[in-house]
């Protein structure tokens, strides 16, 4: 077990017996990439805060019965797909897309377009910006089965092991499915481009 592990390890313990500053520390760890998840996931950055908070609260909340057997992270995650599942549910929304409010706004977005790169002139900052938008509006027409294995597997990075933990389906049924994800974002991206 890595000394980060021993860390994590420590702060959970101590959140779990109450103390405040272990249990902020946690939420400090691991809020960005949450965040960031939620925000691919529903595109909606009022309620991307929210479920955000949604999510540490209810795992603040049930970390006592934490068993130290998974990697933290990996049962954070499961709360996260479950309360969006449930968000999704409650909602009958499908996730939209709008060029007014972007998730790649936030600074805490990993895949925004940087267009003040050293070295790039303005049109191929431009041009970056546009893919990238294009990109957004494509992962946000998937299904949400889909949308939800390519934020996390191809914009996260998380293995094809902590996908299948988290979905809590087998690593087969992972390659599957981010398979059939991957077919539907190329199609709606070809789609898209037809019509440019």
């Amino acid at each position: 077990m890595s000394e980060n592990d021993e860390t994590e390890k420590a702060l959970i313990g101590r959140a779990a017996g109450g103390d405040s500053e272990a249990r902020a520390e946690l939420v400090r760890l691991h809020q960005d990439f949450i965040y960031n998840a939620v925000c691919h996931m529903i595109d909606d950055r009022n309620s991307a805060d929210d479920l955000t908070q949604s999510v540490f609260l209810k795992a603040l909340e049930n970390i006592g019965s934490f068993e130290m057997r998974a990697k933290f992270s990996t049962w954070l995650y499961s709360i996260m797909i479950n309360t969006v599942r449930n968000y999704q549910r409650k909602e009958h929304t499908r996730r939209s897309f709008s060029l007014d409010e972007n998730p790649g706004d936030n600074d805490r977005d990993p895949i925004k377009a940087d267009l003040s790169a050293a070295g790039k002139e303005p049109w191929e900052a431009l041009v970056s910006k546009e893919n990238t938008e294009i990109v957004r509006c494509a992962i946000a027409s998937l299904e949400s089965d889909h949308r939800e294995i390519i934020v996390l597997r191809d914009i996260e990075g998380l293995s094809y092991k902590r996908l299948a933990k988290i979905l809590d389906i087998s690593p087969g049924t992972v390659k599957s499915r981010l398979s059939r994800a991957r077919n539907a974002l190329k199609q709606k991206l070809e789609q898209m481009t037809e019509r440019i």
